[in-house]
This record gives C-alpha cells, sequence and structure tokens, in this order.
C-alpha cells in the first residue's frame, strides 16, 4: 500500500539513506497497545503499565488509540519510521480511563528505563492530554527533557478555528514539550487543532492510516494522529545526526533540527504562529550538517572590526557579524523591541567570551 503520510512529509528520502529509525527507541505513554498486531511485530523492546491498579502485565487497549499512535510511529506499512524500536507504557485503566499521577508515572518509567543493550530512549510520545496543569506531571516532563529526551504531546482537539482564541490542554501546554497542532487533508488547520503560544508546529491531523486494535487498518484523526508523525521523525533525524555526528543530539539540538524542518509554503488559509507555530512538518535531507562553529575560528581582529572572514556554521559567504565590544547590548536592544535574536548571535557571544576568559587565563599562568 502507499504510505500517503510518508510521501506528504517527504521521509522516503530518508529512508533511501538508509534513515528508518533503526537503533532509536521512542516511548509511547497511551491507553493500551494490542501487542499481536502485524503492524508491531518486532518492534516492541518493552512495555509498562503505569496504571495503580489492574493487571501489572495487561496491556490490553480497550480504546484502540495507543495502538493506533504506536503504528503511526513504526507500523510495518503505515509507520513514519518502521524500524523504532518502541517503549509501549499503559497509563489507561480498564475502562480506558487515565489519571496524571498514571501519566507522571509513565514519564518516570521512560525516564529510567535501560534496554538490554544498555539502550535509552530518546523521545516520547503523549498523543493525550486534558484541561489541568497537573504539577507532578510537569516535573516528570522537566526531569525527561533534563535528561535529553524530546518530549512530544498533541496540541489538543478543542479548537474553534479562532487563532486569537486560547485552548490549552496538557501537557502539551507545557514550555518544555513540543506541542503540535493538525492540519487537514487540504493542508489547512484543523478545525478542532488548539491555538496558543506554546504550538511548536503542525503535523497530519486528518485521514491518517493506522493500526486498528480489532485488527486491520483504520484512518485516525485528531492532533492524537499528529504528534506521532513528528515522533517518528524525530527518531530519523537522531538517527541522521548519530550517523553524521557520532553522538546523540541534546534536546535543544533536536528541537532546532524539528524547526529546521518545517516549512509554511502550502498551508491554506490562515498561518498565524498561534495556529501553526513554525510550520508544518516537512523533512528534506542533507548529506551531513555543516561544520560546528568553534572557538578557534574566532579572530578578536575580525570580531572588533564588526566583521568575521569564517561564515557562521559553514554558510557560504562572509556572514556581516556583531560589534563585538557592544554585542550584549544590541542583544538587549533587540529583545526590548521583540525582534528574534538569532542562534548565531547567541553561539558567536559564546565562543567570543569564552576565548576573551582563555586568553586572560593564560596571559596570566
Amino acid at each position: 500500500m502507499t504510505n500517503r503520510v510518508a510521501d506528504e512529509l517527504g521521509v522516503k528520502e530518508f529512508w533511501e539513506h538508509g534513515l528508518d529509525g533503526s537503533s532509536v527507541v521512542v516511548a509511547v505513554i497511551d491507553s493500551g497497545f494490542a501487542l499481536e498486531h502485524p503492524e508491531l511485530s518486532g518492534r516492541v523492546i518493552g512495555t509498562f503499565r503505569a496504571t495503580f491498579t489492574g493487571d501489572p502485565d495487561d496491556m490490553s487497549d480497550v480504546t484502540g488509540h495507543g495502538t493506533a499512535v504506536a503504528s503511526i510511529i513504526a507500523g510495518a506499512t503505515v509507520g513514519i519510521a518502521p524500524s523504532v524500536k518502541l517503549l509501549l507504557i499503559k497509563v489507561a485503566g480498564d475502562d480506558g480511563s487515565q489519571g496524571a499521577g498514571s501519566i507522571a508515572n509513565g514519564i518516570k518509567y521512560a525516564v529510567g528505563w535501560r534496554g538490554p543493550n544498555g539502550e535509552r530512549v530518546s523521545a516520547i510520545n503523549m498523543s493525550l492530554g486534558g484541561p489541568a496543569s497537573w504539577v507532578d506531571m510537569h516535573d516528570q516532563i522537566k526531569r525527561a527533557v533534563a535528561a535529553n529526551i524530546l518530549v512530544v504531546c498533541s496540541g489538543g482537539n478543542s479548537g474553534d478555528g479562532n487563532a486569537t482564541t486560547d485552548e490549552w490542554d496538557y501537557p502539551a501546554g507545557f514550555a518544555e514539550v513540543v506541542s503540535v497542532g493538525a492540519y487537514d487533508t487540504s493542508f489547512k488547520v484543523a478545525h478542532f487543532s488548539n491555538s496558543n503560544a506554546e504550538i511548536d508546529l503542525i503535523g497530519p491531523g486528518a485521514m491518517v492510516d493506522a493500526a486498528c486494535h480489532t485488527g486491520g487498518l483504520r484512518t485516525f484523526s485528531g492532533t492524537s494522529s499528529a504528534a506521532p508523525c513528528v515522533s517518528a521523525a524525530s527518531a530519523l533525524l537522531i538517527q541522521q545526526f548519530r550517523r553524521d555526528m557520532g553522538r546523540d543530539p541534546t534536546e535543544p539540538e533536536l528541537y532546532a533540527l524539528l524547526v529546521k524542518h518545517t516549512t509554511t509554503q502550502g498551508i491554506v488559509g490562515s498561518t498565524d504562529r498561534r495556529l501553526i507555530g513554525n510550520g508544518r512538518l516537512r523533512l528534506t535531507y542533507a548529506d551531513a550538517p555543516p561544520k560546528p562553529y568553534t572557538v578557534d575560528d574566532i579572530s578578536f581582529e575580525d570580531a572588533l572590526r564588526g566583521f568575521m572572514a569564517t561564515p557562521i556554521d559553514g554558510r557560504t559567504g562572509g556572514a556581516p557579524t556583531i560589534d563585538s565590544p557592544d554585542l550584549w547590548l544590541k542583544l538587549s536592544a533587540k529583545q526590548q523591541r521583540g525582534e528574534a535574536i538569532t542562534p548565531q548571535e547567541f553561539r558567536f557571544f559564546e565562543l567570543l567570551v569564552r576565548k576573551t576568559f582563555t586568553a586572560l587565563k593564560n596571559s596570566r599562568a
């Protein structure tokens, strides 16, 4: 079968270069899972029931929600990253309901989990939410992010189509997570997709092919389907980063990579940032990342003249830069005017300070 969403997101070029999520572990915290489903066969590295009651070995999926979400990430035919290893964490009780305590317990387990060969979780997907911002849940999310785990959450389905009004669901409303809204099959922001200042990007949220917990396939819609597309995309980017850089990306680096792989092109109707964040997810394959800019590349003389001969982050052409003596004042002024401060400006300032202190230390030795 044709994986429409894979085509839409641009992931097939990643597959053609051997990037399919292999060796990356994504934890899915959800309602439960049909572990015997062919779409999930061979993809599950571990399971955990995070509820405080019920049979600890019962991972069954009463609603079918978790099965669908997990298959969008790594399903055999419908998955965006079909070689990802899934750590499946059930947080719903026997009646399908789920509580914040179980969710916090599930996040804690994912952070501390280690696989048979020392594997660790690289991303957590939570296509769930509610109106309350529970402290315990938030604390566990902050712990996950501090452990360099990207936490991806569905933005919520309480939207009214009006970008000026706020609709909040949690955990998506927490600043530390990647909050994912949804667009429909016409590339218009879905009418149900929440709008608020924490939306980071939007993904496919209508008629997405997924596994059905009773067998076969189904179509799945909502921000619940958009979030696992982002989690799967992050797994592909992690695998590429490991191949090219020889290490895992930090959580901020991975978030920056996700943002880099967004676009506002093709979005129909409003492109208000409160609806779309940075834009819709669209992966573009590149053979290798640019050479990182290092302390040794900085010339004091060039910096003081406000010109740097070496391009920032390997970009082509000489980069007009910052007059270093009053750089901090310039950054502060930009912030007060509400203008964006680029990562390059921060990076240049950081490296220049480090080089200055190194020079002072050496001169006193």
